[in-house]
Formats: C-alpha cells, structure tokens, sequence
C-alpha cells in the first residue's frame, strides 16, 4: 500500500491507481493538527479487514485542519472576569 499522507487528493489518487486500486468518489474527513486543510492523512481501513488486493477501491481521509473552538465573547470585561469567563470555558490565559 502506497503512502499517501501528506498528499494532495490528485496526487494521492494517482498514486494510488498508479499501484492498481480505485479511489472512491467519496472521502471522509478528520481533523488534524499536523496536516494541513484539504490534505490527505490516508486511507480508511478495508471493510471486513484483510490486506489490500489489486483493483480494491480505497477511501481517502482528508484532512479538516486542526479542530475549532468557540471562544467567548469576553469584550467589556474586567481582566479578571474576561480570564474567569474564559477558564470557565477550559481555556487559559496569561498577560
């Protein structure tokens, strides 16, 4: 199986058919830290396990970038209630 993370989804798919698998039309999506929006991260695993076979189709999982947060809104507040508001909200902050 071709290593295709970190690829374009043109060029993940043409390596892919280069080396004899189909690439479905449809692809999943995760985030991720470490591979930029629109990239590749790989494939999905095989339905009912099992290796790779020539002429299988493949699924791409393309990354969403790194997930989102929303942040408060803490426009208006003292210092000390913006930095309560946004622990409360499992952030931190340091001034």
């Amino acid at each position: 199986m071709p290593d295709v993370a970190n690829l374009s989804v043109d060029d993940a798919t043409k390596k892919l058919t280069d080396a004899g698998l189909a690439v479905s039309s449809d692809s999943q999506t995760a985030n991720s830290d470490t591979i930029a929006k629109g990239t590749v991260i790989g494939i999905a695993a095989r339905d009912g396990g099992g290796p790779w076979q020539v002429k299988d189709t493949v699924t791409l999982i393309v990354s969403d970038g790194p997930k989102l947060f929303s942040v408060p809104n803490v426009v208006g507040l003292t210092r000390d209630q913006a930095k309560q508001k946004l622990a409360n909200n499992g952030f931190t902050s340091s001034y």
